[in-house]
């Protein structure tokens, strides 16, 4: 009889023997996964259906002490170290809806792995203005992203687990028709009560977001 996951031990992310990487488990997995697995990593693979183009899709963090700062009175302050910045560094962190073929979860993408995807920095796409916007849009660069299938390895937290948390965060992700030529996805079908228009992004924020 097959083990079930929750049987089973995430991978050691800190070894670089590819063999120690578990399989890719399901969403309905994900959600199934108990208090041994908070703080573990795990892995899989879904289709970005779509991004959350009313989220914030950067943040602006101080660089010296690499916490996220907000703009207050037309300036942005840093809380630690008490200082104004005129031009603080700016982060991606993407808000994306992603699914199986059995159910969909949230899943936020930190700036290392965007610039990974897409070859460019917050900076690279604000230099793209021709004048300053009254709002920011939404990059198209963001939205190529979408339909696409990936092999995400992401956090488990105390929130997923004790208070049912479906937003998640993402430590790394890679192409999975890049990374395996032959990759043919099933079609994901989405039922009602799985349908990712549901899913209440901003009642999860205050537990899900961090520094990358």
């Amino acid at each position: 009889m097959k083990a079930s996951y929750k049987e089973m031990t995430t991978f050691d992310i800190s070894s670089d023997d590819e063999e120690q990487r578990k399989e890719n488990i399901s969403v309905a997995d994900i959600k199934a996964l108990g208090i041994d697995f908070i703080e573990k990593d795990v892995m899989t693979e879904l289709t970005v259906k779509r991004m959350d183009e009313k989220a914030a899709w950067y943040y602006a963090r101080c660089a010296k002490c690499n916490i996220e700062v907000i703009r207050q009175d037309g300036r942005y302050k840093c809380t630690k170290c008490n200082r104004v910045i005129p031009h603080p560094d700016k982060r991606f962190r993407v808000f994306t809806y992603c699914s199986d073929n059995i159910g969909c979860i949230g899943i936020i993408i930190p700036d290392s792995e965007v610039r990974k995807l897409i070859n460019k920095t917050v900076f690279d796409i604000q230099a793209e203005y021709t004048e300053e916007p009254v709002i920011e849009p939404f990059p198209e660069e963001l939205k190529q992203l979408q339909h696409k299938v990936y092999e995400f390895m992401i956090k488990i937290s105390e929130e997923n687990i004790k208070n049912g948390c479906t937003i998640y965060h993402a430590s790394k992700l890679e192409n999975a028709m890049e990374k395996s030529g032959n990759f043919s996805p099933q079609p994901t079908i989405l039922t009602r009560n799985e349908d990712y228009s549901s899913m209440d992004v901003y009642s999860n924020l205050n537990n899900s977001i961090y520094i990358s």
